[in-house]
């Protein structure tokens, strides 16, 4: 009995492997392309508002993707598994038929080239389904990037330039942005000296100053605002306490002083 070698038919040894062969996973979801987000730089209000707005649509497009592609990749994954499952079950019916080898043989070639094929369109149609997405998440995350480029231009200004005239001081400087520190240089007759304004917010806020002059010393501080924000000529209206001291004695006085603001659209400030 061991000295004889066991003969088994070869129908049975394909039966025998199609009963054991997995069936194939299913493929991983590819992982998403992670959302741009652009909503630095500015502090305007209704530029956060726009940015927001846009950004919501955005997650919303993309959620929209996903589950598309979800269901796409679920359909087709149905459609390959019923198609091997009934090229299976016809295979075996095949070789149930089968009188002899050779037509056992030329079943498992025909069943091979059917798996081939199949596993071809397969993984054709899932590299198409991923392009697809790819395409669309471009074309979503487009719209998003056009929609805070127009609220950026629109609402967010690239810098001011200090102007204007009080009596006999004058008032220049650029301001790149009105919700961080900023200084404005102020020139009279008498000297040249820094009001330093620290910004509460982007349209209000307090600021101080300090200068001397031969033999008289001034200093002064306040709260201001920012009036026309949404203008074309804003302003920044600056009410002051001040106490001034010469040799004759102390001078105190306060009031309110008005500075302009020109918009830039180029210069040190411009973001390319």
């Amino acid at each position: 009995m061991y000295g004889k070698r066991l003969l088994i038919p070869v129908g049975i040894l394909i039966f025998a492997a199609l009963a054991c062969s997995a069936v194939p996973a299913l493929p991983k979801i590819p992982e998403a392309v992670p959302v741009i987000r652009k909503d630095g730089e500015c502090t305007d209000p209704r530029f956060k508002a726009a940015e927001l707005a846009a950004y919501q649509a955005l997650v919303k497009a993309r959620a929209d993707i996903a589950n598309k592609l979800t269901n796409a990749i679920t359909e087709l994954e149905q459609t390959y598994q019923d198609d091997l499952n009934k090229q299976r079950d016809d295979y075996q019916t095949t070789l149930n038929a089968c009188k002899d080898d050779h037509c056992t043989l030329g079943a498992k070639e025909d069943y091979d080239r059917f798996v081939g094929i199949a596993k071809g369109v397969h993984d054709g149609s899932l590299s198409n389904l991923e392009a697809k997405e790819a395409k669309a998440i471009n074309r979503v995350q487009s719209v998003y990037d056009d929609a805070v480029e127009n609220a950026r231009e629109q609402f967010c200004s690239p810098g001011y330039q200090a102007s204007g005239q009080t009596a006999d001081s004058t008032y220049s400087g650029v301001i790149c942005s009105l919700d961080q520190p900023f200084k404005v240089t102020v020139t009279n007759a008498f000297a040249d000296y820094t009001l330093e304004f620290t910004p509460a917010s982007a349209s209000q806020g307090a600021f101080s100053f300090t200068w001397s002059a031969q033999s008289v010393t001034a200093a002064g501080s306040g709260k201001y605002t920012i009036e026309g924000y949404d203008t074309a000529a804003p302003r920044i209206a600056v009410t002051a306490d001040s106490t001034g001291t010469m040799p004759k004695g102390t001078i105190s006085k306060g009031g309110t002083v008005y500075i302009d603001l020109v918009p830039l659209t180029t210069g040190p400030c411009k973001k390319s």
